[in-house]
């Protein structure tokens, strides 16, 4: 049975995947002592952007936008499914 999600659960994955890979690149950014300018120049982007991301507002940057930003930087991106037990809600 494949069961879909409604809007407002597609949203919410959507999202969390969003904040995930923006905190990964944070991290990885903070890692290497990379300043927000430099991860800009790195990325083509300006630093107030790069704040954004950095500081989780992910309203800015689709999942598209952040899966190039990813690729850029050598990351690749791995989506795992999984079951869940459906009395879970």
């Amino acid at each position: 049975m494949v069961s879909t999600l409604d809007e407002s659960e597609h949203v919410y994955a959507v999202r969390m995947m969003k904040k995930a890979m923006m905190a990964h690149i944070a991290t990885w950014a903070s890692l290497k002592h990379m300043p927000q300018s430099e991860l800009a120049d790195l990325l083509d982007l300006d630093q107030p952007t790069i704040s954004r991301l950095c500081n989780g507002h992910d309203e800015i940057f689709s999942l598209n936008h952040l899966c190039r930003i990813c690729r850029t930087l050598g990351f690749g991106i791995h989506l795992q499914f999984y079951p869940v037990d459906p009395r879970d809600g």
